[in-house]
């Protein structure tokens, strides 16, 4: 263009130099890693880009030393100024839709196999493992909305335990609500979970938006809908947890709530921290004891840090009801340590409240004041 400054020119000059020098598997290479939106290791590069696994590690050393992409300790990336014109290259090839929707794919398995991992002993090596692509994910899933909405339920859905765990329940609020725009009132064939999700990704995480007022009677009437097919399969486990909190634990909830839940050793374990829950609120406080320490069982046997830190903090409130604030510390400072673990800003500052409460019955204003700055801090981060 030759209305910009010399300087953009000679930008453009030496990068169009660098491109004309490129093999064609080069070229292809670089075009195509446009789509990933933080950088792409070697076994996504290959797949998304459609080239054979044991070609692109060579590649992308070469296009390191052209100085087009850049070693971020495995992870390669582009400069921002690069990117721009390879994207125009893509553009100009007629790829920019199939190598989206290959991205969006790639990271729709990612997300999928992550999953049940995160409700395990390995869910921390996982959540390292997806916050390295919290970016492309976010990006797989804004292309999705308009591009493959049905992919975007089924995306969303699958990243909603990794959020849930990191404590970012409004991050999908915005995409949540766009795409139940874009879908409208009736759920896609073979999606409604998927569907139901986002409705209530919208519902937990505060939204005020007219659209989820409008949709929100609709939860019970899939679910209705689903046992009237005679529909059995179990709900997914983030599904069941978003329900219980979203919707309450009505009599008829819990009834289809028992009938649509897993019987795996995780689902079972959230089956005591539910009754717990409901006991406690008939006033069943032994009952609720009960239940809540055979939670804790469960969730320790399988090794997920988030459900018996939900228990223990469960815990730490009934024993401080019956006065037992020494107890009732140590069980939020366990359930504190295992949240921080999994970084869950929002349960961190959940239970610094807890504690907070906890210290101030035991006439430490200043412990209790600086347990509710940080809280404070934590709830600011998760939005």
């Amino acid at each position: 263009d030759r209305t910009k400054a010399p300087r953009h020119r000679t930008l453009r000059a030496v990068v169009d130099w660098s491109w004309d020098l490129l093999g064609e598997d080069e070229r292809t290479l670089a075009r195509r890693l446009t789509v990933f939106a933080c950088g792409a290791t070697p076994a996504a590069a290959a797949r998304v880009c459609g080239l054979p696994a044991e070609d692109v590690d060579d590649l992308l050393a070469d296009l390191v030393d052209k100085s087009l992409v850049e070693d971020a300790g495995g992870r390669y990336r582009m400069l921002d100024t690069i990117r721009v014109f390879c994207a125009g290259r893509l553009a100009e090839a007629g790829e920019d839709e199939s190598t989206h929707a290959a991205h969006a794919a790639y990271f729709l398995d990612l997300a999928e196999t992550a999953e049940p991992y995160l409700r395990r002993t390995e869910q921390v090596d996982w959540l390292v493992r997806l916050d390295a692509e919290h970016g492309n994910l976010m990006a797989a899933l804004r292309w999705a909305v308009h591009a493959d909405p049905s992919l975007a339920l089924r995306l969303l859905t699958a990243v909603g335990s990794y959020w849930w765990l990191r404590g970012l329940r409004s991050e999908g609020v915005p995409i949540a609500l766009e795409l139940l725009d874009v879908i409208g009132p009736e759920p896609p064939a073979g999606l409604e979970e998927e569907y139901l999700f986002a409705i209530l990704t919208a519902v937990i995480g505060g939204s005020r938006d007219s659209r989820v007022r409008d949709l929100q009677p609709s939860v019970d009437a899939l679910i209705a809908s689903r046992l009237a097919a005679g529909e059995r399969r179990p709900l997914r486990p983030v599904v069941t947890v978003m329900w219980a909190l979203g919707i309450g634990p009505s009599a008829a909830n819990v009834e289809l709530q028992e009938r649509l839940m897993s019987h795996d050793p995780w689902s079972l374990a959230l089956r005591h921290l539910g009754w717990g829950y409901i006991l406690l609120f008939r006033g069943d406080v032994d009952g609720a004891e009960a239940e809540f320490t055979a939670g804790a069982e469960g969730f320790r046997a399988v090794g997920d840090r988030w459900g018996l830190a939900g228990i223990l903090s469960a815990l730490a409130r009934l024993v401080a009801w019956r006065g037992d604030d020494r107890r009732s510390l140590a069980l939020a400072d366990e359930a504190f340590e295992l949240v921080h673990r999994l970084d869950a800003a929002e349960d961190m500052a959940d239970l610094l409240c807890l504690r907070a409460e906890g210290l101030g019955r035991a006439g430490d204003a200043a412990g209790a004041r600086s347990c509710y700055a940080r809280a404070g801090e934590f709830a600011r981060r998760s939005g």
